[in-house]
């Protein structure tokens, strides 16, 4: 369409100023929100970069923060572990070296806390143990023949046989006392292996002393011992043997003489035949701790238990066959005479009458009757609070013509008290016997002992 020339200047008009206006105003408009936009942005971009210093500062200080912690929680750790580480280390160090004196002084109820607990236990029973075996020792030495230890609770586990060799070691002196203090220095000889080694000595006129035929027999003998009772009892009488030896040798020295039962000494004794009763029972309590300790100071010892290990024999008769052809022995030497050999008995009636009851002590057996109208009572009192049986027995009271139950009881010796009390205490008018048994073998008591040739077809008919 062509416009009238009118019509376009009014156009013209019409846009050059109303919309130029308008343009204008708009430019005007978009300028200002253009410059606040920018400034915004400024601002933003300010605060971005302030948070962006603030949140950096924030993780240094976390960061510095851990470290700090960690190397303090390390540090501790490290102290907790080392410290405690250090600390037994330098114990068991001491402890090579020989102090026992400990000072652990970490307690705590972790792994470490326990193992330095458990150290300084063990290292207190040792010591403990030493110190008490010396002092025994210094009483033995200073004549107190005696004494043991003191403090038995502290041997035990391993330590119980340091306890078993330190009582063999005091009753080896006491044995050696009995012969070198009292027979030998008055000529008299008696049953067992020392009766023989006196004889060879006086027959030698002191060439081959007691000591050196004591030990060349007993090598002989020692291994009958390894074979019957095994390496443990073997290595016991071994120990016994040769320190038996050298206190033989030592107590025979000039300088021992002063312990001679002999004129002029303090152990003197006029009445001679007070000698050989002395040494029985020195010999006897000396022995008889030694074989409770499972060792033996060898000779007929060693024949005597051999043969009560496989036969209900009592260590007493085994000793009286044995020692009657040794004691014999000594009429067949110059200028000995009947006496002489009755000394030998002396001795040997002293050391029987006592080596049982060392050796057993209240571990003997003993019979009881029990006649009590309350037996029922009696009797489950032995059953369920001694754990030990109990025999009804049918009698017949010959006075009353009644009948009646007897309890026949079989316990060690030193049960009987507790038994007497409260048979007492249920019924004051009871009557009860009490005898010695000679032998009591099965469950509860000592094994029951068959012969070696009866094990042996035992194992044979098993086969």
């Amino acid at each position: 369409t062509t416009l009238e020339p009118s019509n376009s200047q009014e156009l013209y008009q019409l846009l050059n100023g109303k919309v130029s206006e308008g343009i204008a105003a708009l430019a005007a408009t978009m300028k200002e929100v253009n410059a606040d936009m920018g400034a915004a942005s400024d601002h933003l971009w300010l605060m971005g970069r302030i948070l962006m210093v603030v949140m950096g500062v924030i993780s240094l200080l976390v960061a510095i923060v851990t470290l700090l912690f960690l190397r303090d929680a390390r540090k501790k750790l490290t102290d907790s572990i080392l410290i405690p580480v250090e600390e037994i280390h330098r114990a068991s160090q001491d402890m090579a070296e020989g102090k026992l004196n400990l000072t652990l002084t970490y307690e705590s109820s972790d792994e470490l806390g326990e193992l330095s607990a458990d150290l300084k236990k063990s290292t207190g029973i040792t010591r403990d143990a030493l110190l008490d075996m010396g002092q025994t020792l210094e009483k033995v030495a200073s004549g107190d023949f005696t004494s043991s230890t003191q403090h038995p609770e502290l041997y035990v586990g391993d330590y119980e046989s340091i306890k078993d060799y330190l009582d063999m070691t005091v009753a080896v002196l006491i044995v050696t006392i009995a012969w070198e203090c009292f027979m030998i220095p008055n000529g008299m000889s008696a049953g067992g292996l020392m009766g023989l080694c006196a004889v060879i000595e006086y027959a030698t006129g002191g060439v081959i002393i007691a000591s050196y035929s004591y030990f060349v027999i007993n090598v002989l003998l020692i291994g009958l011992a390894v074979i019957a009772f095994g390496i443990g009892f073997g290595a016991r009488t071994l120990y016994c043997i040769l320190l038996q030896t050298v206190m033989l040798k030592l107590f025979a020295l000039p300088g021992m003489q002063w312990m001679q039962a002999v004129p002029g000494n303090f152990f003197y004794i006029p009445e001679k035949v007070m000698i050989p009763v002395i040494a029985g029972v020195l010999e006897a309590v000396g022995i008889g701790l030694t074989i409770r300790k499972g060792g033996s100071t060898g000779g007929t010892d060693i024949i005597a238990l051999i043969v009560n290990k496989y036969w209900p024999v009592s260590l007493s008769k085994m000793f009286l066959i044995t020692d009657f052809f040794i004691i014999t022995s000594i009429l067949f030497l110059p200028g000995k005479m009947f006496g002489d050999m009755v000394y030998g008995y002396i001795m040997m009636a002293a050391y029987a009458l006592v080596i049982d009851y060392v050796v057993v002590g209240d571990r003997g057996a003993v019979q009881l009757l029990v006649f009590s109208s309350r037996n029922r009572e009696i009797a489950d009192y032995i059953i369920y609070k001694m754990d030990r049986g109990v025999t009804v027995l049918k009698a017949v009271g010959w006075y009353t013509k009644q009948e009646k139950d007897v309890l026949l009881l079989l316990m060690r010796r030193n049960e009987v008290p507790e038994v007497s009390k409260k048979i007492k205490e249920l019924d004051s008018s009871a009557f009860m016997t009490v005898n010695p048994v000679g032998g009591v073998y099965g469950e509860g008591f000592e094994e029951i002992k068959a012969g070696i040739s009866s094990r042996k077809n035992k194992k044979d008919g098993n086969a």
